[in-house]
């Protein structure tokens, strides 16, 4: 991606540097110049270690120097001379995160605890914030061994605007006695009220009724055939109806509440749609008080920014045609789009209200007459992409944000002094989702997340792919350090700096590239294994599952010959004798395996295995001569560079590949001594 254009006339330009890392990105509109990013550093692994918002918010990230977890990630208002968050991370062996401590404007602590397969099964907190307001949480979770959340205790103190200080407790336990659905809840009991919630599903799997015993409120739902959510209805609350593009993003979201009719003593509950928002596209959103720009950086929303007017530009033409979707009375409606909108509640048997028609309609004539200035409102985003701060053009804060573990709202506090109520940027909540208010639901694309009772409200679509594992589960149960960027396929990825991480982004061998560098490497979901610490032969699985096979280390001549043989992934491991350079050296000739990845040496003389072999070259009689081929050789084989060897040239003679080879071992002391620090390096079987 270089450049981006936006309806209303501006032109976003994305930098990278030589090694194709994006650097910067700015925006261009009637000569007004927005630097969104103004900076991105990498380190020698082509992670991130500094980034810088256009409103001067300074991000740095560093990471610990043996596994490349990240260990501190700290926002730096520098306008504001003001720490916003200060993140140090704490990982178990197997690297999930198992404590979070803020030391940051306001202080948080969060502790994690897990099961033998990696899955939450307990967490608890404290928030403090500078009017010295402690909020505290506890919960615990239990699982059925398809992932089935089983039990989900809760007892929190959050905080909002519209509520104050406030207290969640429950105790809930499920119960799965659907005849059409094994996997979804049937109900949910809260042990400590009695309370009760009763759910229903269609066939293929998605909600369609929800009601709580205690108070009558009651919730339908209905799906399009590709199961995406159209219309939505609750008694006493808001109802809602979403359409979608061919290709299943949202386009359109229409809501407003639902008016309760009592006729004949029978009762009917009718929605009244009169609030529509139109999603040009993921760069733009239009509703009636206006229009609002998104800025993104690698898949990751970084600004939003309220849109100053299209002040004439040559894009009318193309947003007028969209607007005319909702143009005129419901009666004048297209005849396909009015039987659309009556069959998203028919399921309901409910009848629909739309008022308000003309919206879109007036507030884009208002806006062409527009060009006015334009504020701007960065996220400030933790681990998972969860917004945690949003600040505006000068880096002050405007509104707080953190969660509990699977993504409930804990602290949403809006500084009204600084951005308006009608803004509402406040709703780019966990992972960096919408969250719609009429539901409370998290808009993902391919589903919708309730993050505090049922988690998905419909089936996996790659579901497929993991029958082992409920289609409702939530990131295998692992929210801390898991994401998923639409409710889609997760999988395993090799990464630029050799590590192996399981990330939910990641579906294909692109994904891997544009989350990790250009020369990370799609794993799949499971089936590659590799030697990890003390030799241990783990394999990957899936749902970021590591298995240790059969709790047995492997020996040096097992790994090379696993090497050779199998899809395994060999760690640099001195604990057990076997080296980046042994397996190197001991394969290199028949070309079985190649390096992956960059090294890092311990001196500022030796920094990499050419530099070892020049510096020992003066005990090998005439290898000096053939110093530049060597040059040339050795760093493909040890990793400084991957290419085939075949492809250097006729000149590299098998003598000369041999005497390189040959001196490499005389000198292989001296070169395992740095070797020893080099944080994974990683030898893969060619396969």
């Amino acid at each position: 991606m270089k450049r981006i254009d936006y309806p209303d006339g501006e032109r976003v330009d994305y930098g990278y540097d030589l090694g194709g890392n994006l650097k910067s990105v700015e925006g261009e509109k009637n000569g007004q110049i927005t630097k969104y990013v103004d900076s991105i550093s990498y380190d020698e692994y082509e992670q991130r270690i500094r980034e810088v918002n256009g409103n001067g918010v300074v991000t740095n990230y560093s990471y610990d120097p043996k596994t490349r977890r990240l260990d501190n990630l700290v926002n730096n208002s520098t306008q504001n001379n003001m720490v916003l968050q200060d993140n140090v991370y704490k990982y178990d062996n197997v690297g999930n995160i198992i404590n979070i401590q803020d030391n940051g404007l306001n202080t948080r602590g969060q502790n994690y605890e897990y099961d033998e397969i990696n899955r939450l099964i307990s967490s608890d907190g404290s928030w403090t914030d500078n009017n010295n307001n402690t909020l505290n949480y506890k919960n615990g979770f239990e699982y059925s061994p398809s992932g089935k959340m089983m039990r989900k205790n809760m007892d929190s103190r959050r905080i909002d605007n519209k509520q104050g200080i406030y207290n969640v407790i429950y105790e809930n336990a499920y119960s799965y006695n659907n005849q059409n659905n094994p996997y979804g809840a049937s109900s949910i009991k809260d042990i400590m009220t009695g309370s009760i919630d009763n759910y229903e599903w269609d066939k293929k799997g998605n909600m369609i009724y929800q009601n709580n015993e205690s108070t009558g409120r009651e919730r339908a739902l209905c799906w399009t055939e590709d199961n995406r959510l159209q219309g939505y209805r609750e008694t006493r609350g808001q109802s809602g109806y979403y359409n979608y593009r061919a290709g299943g993003e949202r386009n359109i979201k229409y809501v407003g509440e639902t008016v309760t009719i009592t006729q004949n003593g029978k009762t009917y509950y009718r929605p009244v749609l009169n609030q529509p928002t139109l999603y040009a596209s993921e760069l733009i959103t239009i509703n009636e008080r206006g229009y609002t720009k998104h800025y993104y950086e690698e898949g990751k929303r970084i600004c939003s920014k309220i849109g100053g007017g299209f002040g004439g530009v040559e894009a009318r033409e193309v947003l007028d045609n969209r607007v005319k979707l909702l143009n005129g009375s419901y009666l004048e409606l297209p005849g396909e789009k009015r039987e659309g909108i009556r069959r998203s509640f028919e399921c309901m048997e409910e009848e629909v209200e739309l008022e308000n028609e003309g919206a879109l309609r007036s507030i884009m004539e208002i806006e062409m007459g527009r060009n006015d200035a334009e504020p701007a409102f960065y996220y400030q985003s933790d681990h998972l992409g969860s917004a945690s701060y949003v600040t505006d053009n000068s880096g002050a804060v405007t509104q707080t944000l953190n969660y509990l573990p699977y993504g409930e709202d804990w602290v949403d506090l809006q500084n009204f002094n600084v951005m308006p109520a009608s803004y509402n940027l406040g709703v780019y909540k966990f992972n960096g989702k919408e969250k719609d208010q009429e539901s409370g639901y998290n808009y993902y694309g391919a589903r919708y997340y309730d993050s505090e009772k049922i988690s998905w409200i419909s089936v996996d679509p790659m579901s497929d792919k993991y029958p082992n594992l409920s289609p409702y589960v939530y990131c295998a149960n692992n929210p801390v350090i898991l994401v998923d960027p639409n409710g889609e396929e997760i999988g395993w990825v090799l990464n630029s700096r050799g590590g192996i991480d399981y990330d939910s982004r990641v579906k294909n061998k692109f994904d891997a590239v544009k989350y990790y560098g250009k020369k990370a490497k799609y794993l799949g979901e499971s089936g590659y294994s590799y030697i990890g610490v003390n030799g241990t032969h783990v394999t990957l699985g899936k749902n970021g599952v590591q298995t240790n096979v059969k709790n047995k280390k492997v020996t040096q001549n097992k790994a090379l010959d696993m090497a050779k043989n199998n899809k395994v992934l060999l760690n640099n491991n001195v604990n057990i004798g076997i080296s980046a350079l042994d397996i190197v050296l001991e394969n290199s000739r028949n070309k079985k395996i190649k390096a992956i990845g960059k090294s890092i040496g311990v001196t500022s003389d030796i920094i990499n295995t050419t530099d070892a072999l020049y510096k020992y070259s003066n005990s090998e009689p005439g290898f000096k001569r053939n110093y530049e081929i060597c040059k040339t050789i050795i760093p493909v084989i040890v990793g400084r560079t991957v290419g085939p060897i075949e492809g250097l040239g006729t000149e590299v003679t098998i003598d000369v590949f041999d005497k390189c080879l040959n001196f490499a071992t005389k000198i292989h002391s001296d070169i395992e001594n740095w070797g020893n620090n080099l944080p994974n390096q990683i030898i893969e079987s060619n396969h």
